[in-house]
């Protein structure tokens, strides 16, 4: 078992990319299609990085808006206890 030192170094950093991808998977898009849709319009620097800001702010908002429809949905059909009436 000879392992180098730089083995951990190396791994870590073909892993970590790979790790945030599959982490920040649909803002990473976002941010890629705002960046692609902004240098396809012939903006300079600066705006192609606003557009793929925007893109990203826009994609997050999106998934923090669904994700709380989603548990306010859960927990309207779970913590409303049941009527005694409906139960006769």
């Amino acid at each position: 078992m000879s392992e180098k030192t730089y083995a951990g170094f190396v791994t870590a950093a073909l892993i970590a990319p790979l790790v945030a991808l599959c982490c920040f998977g649909p803002l990473v898009l976002g941010s890629l299609l705002g960046g692609v849709a902004g240098w396809l319009g012939g903006l300079n620097f600066l705006e192609v990085a606003g557009a793929t800001a925007g893109a990203a702010v826009a994609v997050y908002a999106f998934l923090r808006w669904r994700r709380t429809r989603v548990c306010q949905a859960e927990k309207q059909q779970t913590s409303t206890p049941p009527d005694r009436r409906t139960l006769r």
